[in-house]
């Protein structure tokens, strides 16, 4: 099974549901997001995989942003990124 992220906007928030997807599946699709919407405020991004729980924050890091906040939620993560811009 190939499974895809997908994408939600919401005025400038994003949703990125990354559920199912293994790292660095998840890491990728967040930094091509990043780098390819310019108009947002925060990133919605849900995973279920334990490992985006150390990369994404690593990723974060190294691209200068504001740390994620994570939520426990039933099997899954939500790691919220808020872009320092906005």
């Amino acid at each position: 099974v190939n499974a895809t992220s997908r994408i939600y906007m919401q005025n400038e928030n994003i949703i990125l549901d990354a559920m199912g997807l293994r790292c660095p599946t998840p890491v990728q699709t967040l930094q091509n997001l990043i780098k390819n919407i310019e108009n947002w405020t925060r990133i919605h991004l849900i995973v279920d995989d334990p490992e985006a729980l150390h990369d994404i924050p690593a990723l974060i890091k190294r691209m200068n942003l504001i740390e994620p906040v994570i939520e426990k939620n039933n099997m899954s993560w939500i790691l919220t990124i808020k872009n320092k811009l906005k």
